[in-house]
């Protein structure tokens, strides 16, 4: 089994990663690729290429300042046979939150609220969504994502229409194709916008494909931060 794993980075990979990177442990093959002077969704879409392209069984994405808790994380999260799993990690700039998110229904859309601590321990969860700092994605995923989407990540103004049997979807050309003209003849009057970060927007997009998404409580990072390490 071949495991790409991705660390994006904007100059250097900073020395505390470097130094975990050299003591990594896992039974399978790995290849580290990175990239620099990147946009992030820029350089996410390239990962997912370059893992289709390069015939890889898992895509780990790992950002350059979240340090994995254990040096074989990449056989951990593997070894949990979903396509799409997270880390916990706490955020650098919100310290009470974290990574993952759960649902809250508000006007038209989910609100998407960070989760801020858990009652789970070893445990594997269905989350609604996630910051991308450190997952893994299976081949099949990532394949049908670029199938579906010229460009799984992507960081804009999102438009979503209503639809009959959903609340709202993402609104492209496929589904003005698709709008059933009979039963919903104003449905061009129900759309809505709002403005995504590139994970965030990835990951609906992934539950629109009917994936589960999931965090693995086992595995959290500690987070790079101006002065500290900031851990779970």
């Amino acid at each position: 089994m071949k495991i790409l794993l991705f660390i994006p980075t904007m100059w250097n990979i900073p020395t505390a990663m470097t130094t975990f990177l050299m003591k990594l442990n896992s039974q399978y093959k790995i290849e580290v690729m990175t990239t620099t002077r990147t946009l992030i969704h820029a350089a996410r879409n390239l990962a997912i290429e370059k893992m289709i392209e390069w015939n890889f069984d898992y895509l780990v994405m790992l950002d350059d300042d979240n340090i994995p808790c254990y040096d074989n994380f990449v056989d951990v999260l593997i070894g949990n046979k979903v396509d799409v799993v997270s880390s916990i990690i706490r955020l650098r700039n919100r310290k009470e939150d974290l990574n993952i998110c759960f649902d809250h229904k508000i006007d038209w859309l989910t609100a998407y609220i960070n989760y801020q601590n858990l009652d789970w321990i070893d445990t594997l969860e269905e989350i609604w969504n996630c910051w991308s700092g450190l997952v893994c994605l299976s081949r099949k995923v990532c394949y049908e994502m670029k199938k579906s989407y010229p460009r799984p990540f992507e960081n804009k103004l999102t438009y979503y229409i209503q639809k009959i049997t959903w609340e709202y979807i993402e609104f492209s050309p496929k589904v003005f194709s698709e709008a059933d003209f009979k039963t919903n003849s104003k449905w061009w009057l129900n759309i809505k916008f709002r403005e995504l970060s590139e994970d965030y927007l990835f990951f609906e997009r992934v539950k629109y494909l009917w994936y589960k998404v999931y965090a693995d409580t086992r595995i959290t990072c500690s987070h790079i931060g101006p002065t500290e390490l900031i851990k779970v």
